[in-house]
């Protein structure tokens, strides 16, 4: 059986590490973050005392500028951040570049803030990275369990994760299946137990009612073929304990 255990975090808990040369506005920065009452755990403002501060205070959240002075840029610093510590960063810039932000050496950008940045520019970037986090370390830790298949929904039903298996169940992979909506992902037999599943994941979303459910089913999988399945749905939880999208637990019965 799986389950998520409903535990209630507040921005009290969150402690951030600020990466910005440009002091009066990583003063700035403190200042908005610590009106939202998160802990700003220290300011760092070169590429060395990034990685030593991240070290040593072990932030929930860096909020990083990629253009840091000197010889190393804040990309080559993330980079090494999220290799050896696994922090979410949110990345500040001056200028939007597709081919930069798209290369295959920025590494998680987790969410991105164009400068001047604003009260609400942050705040949405820094629980977006929370949340996804939160779903990645969900979904590493508890969901590579063999011989079961993991999907996790958000609150408009759409994939945002599939595990190995998940993805050879059902036939998609995880770059193709993210954003669309789960049925078309988990396409049961049955219609009828197809809307149920739905019907129980939006009744959960909207009465903030935690949600475990099991049924037995057949799937057809996206290259057509017919797979028995057992799938658990449990309710994902949110740092600050609501309801916020399903995570589907499927295992193949053949």
């Amino acid at each position: 059986m799986y389950s998520l255990s409903k535990t209630i975090r507040t921005n009290k808990d969150v402690k951030i590490l600020v990466v910005e040369d440009d002091y009066s506005l990583a003063l700035n920065l403190q200042e908005l973050l610590e009106t939202w009452e998160y802990i700003v755990v220290g300011i760092a403002n070169s590429a060395e005392s990034a990685i030593e501060k991240a070290k040593a205070l072990y932030p929930n959240l860096i909020l990083m500028d990629i253009q840091l002075p000197r010889e190393v840029d804040g990309m080559q610093v993330a980079k090494q951040i999220w290799n050896s510590l696994k922090i979410p960063i949110v990345y500040i810039t001056a200028f939007y570049e597709s081919k930069t932000w798209g290369s295959t050496e920025f590494l998680h950008p987790f969410a991105y803030i164009i400068k001047p940045v604003t009260y609400q520019q942050l705040y949405v970037a820094i629980e977006t990275a929370l949340e996804r986090y939160a779903i990645e370390e969900f979904s590493n830790s508890v969901l590579q369990c063999v011989g079961h298949g993991i999907i996790v929904v958000d609150f408009q039903l759409r994939v945002s994760y599939l595990n190995q298996l998940a993805e050879i169940i059902t036939g998609w992979q995880l770059n193709d299946a993210q954003g669309k909506s789960f049925s078309d992902i988990l396409k049961l037999i049955d219609k009828s137990t197809q809307n149920l599943i739905k019907k129980a994941i939006v009744s959960s979303l909207q009465e903030q009612t935690i949600l475990d459910k099991e049924l037995s089913t057949l799937i057809v999988n996206k290259n057509g073929a017919t797979i028995p399945i057992t799938n658990r749905i449990t309710s994902l939880i949110n740092r600050q304990g609501f309801i916020v999208g399903a995570v589907i637990v499927i295992q193949n019965d053949t």
